[in-house]
C-alpha cells in the first residue's frame, strides 16, 4: 500500500528539528508519508524517488516535493543526486530482497549525513501489488534483530519499536 502507519513519525520529527535537517531524500514517497513529518520544519528542499509513476499524479506528490525523480530505487543513478542532511527509506526495504535493500542501504548512507530505515518488524504479509503496482510486493520480513544485524556496520543513533513498525536512524561508523 502507499501509506504507512503513524508509529515513529514523531521520532523522525523531532530527530529533523533537533538537527536542524534542511535537505531530505525520500525514497518510496507512496502518497507522501512524510511530507506531514517535514513540513512546518527546517527542511528546504523536500526530494523523492518514487518507482510507481502514476503515484505522482494519484497523490499529487508535485505539490510536496522539491524534485520528483521516478525509478526502482535498486537500479536508480544515485551519482546524479547531491548530498542530503537525511535519507529516508520508509516502508521499503520489505519490497526489495534482501542483498539489494543492504545495497540500497549503503548507498544511502554514501549520500546523507544520517538516514532513517522504517519497516515492518512483524508479520506484515502483502500480496503481489496493490492496484496494478508490482512494486508493492513485501520480498522479504524483517524483525529487530535482524535490522540491527543489517546495520551492524553503521552508528544507530536512534531506535524505535512499535506494534507494527520499527524505525532506525544511523550514519556511517566513524
Amino acid at each position: 500500500m502507499p501509506g504507512s502507519v503513524a508509529e515513529g513519525k514523531d521520532l523522525v520529527r523531532e530527530f529533523i528539528i533537533k538537527h536542524d535537517v534542511k535537505t531530505v531524500l525520500d525514497i518510496g514517497p507512496g502518497e507522501g508519508t512524510y511530507y506531514p513529518v517535514v513540513r512546518d520544519t527546517s527542511v528546504q528542499r523536500f526530494d523523492g524517488i518514487e518507482a510507481w509513476a502514476p503515484y505522482i499524479n494519484e497523490y499529487e506528490l508535485r505539490e510536496m516535493y522539491s524534485n520528483l525523480y521516478v525509478g526502482d530505487i535498486y537500479y536508480f543513478n544515485w551519482n546524479k543526486l547531491p548530498h542530503y542532511d537525511m535519507v529516508i527509506i520508509g516502508d521499503v526495504m520489505e519490497h526489495l530482497i534482501e542483498e539489494q535493500g543492504r545495497e540500497v542501504v549503503q548507498q544511502a548512507v554514501d549520500h546523507a549525513t544520517w538516514v532513517v530505515l522504517s519497516l515492518p518488524i512483524y508479520g506484515y504479509p502483502q500480496g503481489w501489488g496493490h492496484d496494478g503496482n508490482w512494486f508493492e510486493a513485501h520480498l522479504e520480513q524483517y524483525n529487530n534483530a535482524s535490522v540491527l544485524e543489517l546495520l551492524g556496520d553503521y552508528d544507530v543513533l536512534e531506535t524505535f519499536i512499535g506494534g507494527t513498525v520499527g524505525v532506525y536512524i544511523f550514519t556511517k561508523r566513524v
